[in-house]
């Protein structure tokens, strides 16, 4: 029996052949050579001479080791360079007009707007508001079913948030007002419908970015109605002027602001129209000159 390493004896020596395939394709054997000028395959009438030595398992075994631990460090250099890289937040769905919550009448609204932005053409808008900043603007639409009263209430929100009103498509000329905190009551009309941009005007001065919106959209109710009748025929005065007489009607009279009379005179003017007391905020007699 041959030892581990030892040459197979020239009465033994088969002569080899060249195989059709890479010895590499061979796992079963490993074939050494002795010395740098060895020829694997020999020359002319002489075959080379082999080392044969019995194949290691333990080796391949080492290999798969190697191999499984390369896999796992670049699996673990991948993940800490995932969890590495920097997370930008998302804006809001609502950052731009084309993504405006929809809301109603008396919705009570609230928004985290610290990712919000503002585009150039959207800071256009300001240009007739004025307002020393427009940060954070976040969009909002609705369409009444009814004609009614409403007002816009961002007075609660944590940061200074102002608003912008607009009738359709939001434009310069399309505004019906903007402010800060809560406007005035405005008239809104069945299936017409109205935008608001809401933005940080930077009024408490600390330099953030939006915060906490709270947005309430104030139910007036519906609008008053107002009826004016015409006396048919007109007086002239010594002076020439032509005074019109006649009354007017007005529902929900108690919600609307108008100048009331003094004691000592009977009658108020302004804008060249008397308005004469009567029994009731309902109704009133009217005189103008022409």
């Amino acid at each position: 029996m041959l030892g581990r390493g030892a040459l197979i004896p020239s009465s033994a020596r088969i002569p080899l052949r060249r195989p059709a395939v890479s010895l590499l394709n061979l796992p079963d054997a490993v074939i050494r050579g002795t010395t740098s000028t060895w020829n694997r395959w020999g020359s002319g009438d002489h075959p080379a001479e082999v080392p044969i030595s019995t194949f290691d398992p333990s080796a391949r075994r080492s290999l798969r080791i190697v191999r499984r631990a390369a896999a796992v460090a670049a699996a673990a250099f991948l993940a800490i360079g995932v969890a590495s890289a920097p997370v930008w937040a998302a804006a809001p769905a609502n950052d731009e007009l084309a993504g405006a919550t929809h809301v109603a009448l008396g919705d009570h609204i609230t928004q985290d707007t610290t990712e919000a932005t503002t585009s150039d053409a959207e800071a256009a808008f300001n240009q007739n508001c004025w307002l020393p900043v427009t940060k954070a603007m976040v969009w909002y639409t609705f369409t009444p079913t009814a004609d009614t009263a409403f007002a816009v209430d961002t007075g609660a929100s944590s940061y200074s948030a102002g608003y912008m009103l607009f009738e359709g498509t939001p434009s310069a000329n399309s505004m019906i007002t903007c402010g800060a905190g809560s406007s005035g009551a405005e008239a809104a009309h069945a299936g017409k419908t109205y935008t608001i941009a809401v933005v940080d005007w930077d009024g408490d001065g600390d330099q953030a970015n939006g915060g906490n919106l709270v947005l309430d959209l104030v139910d007036r109710g519906p609008l008053p109605t107002l009826k004016v009748t015409l006396d048919p025929r007109a007086n002239v005065d010594k002076s020439g002027a032509v005074w019109l007489t006649g009354t007017y009607s007005c529902s929900l009279a108690s919600r609307i602001e108008r100048q009331t009379p003094s004691p000592q005179s009977p009658t108020s003017t302004a804008r060249g129209v008397s308005v004469a007391s009567s029994t009731a905020t309902r109704s009133a007699t009217i005189r103008s000159s022409a």
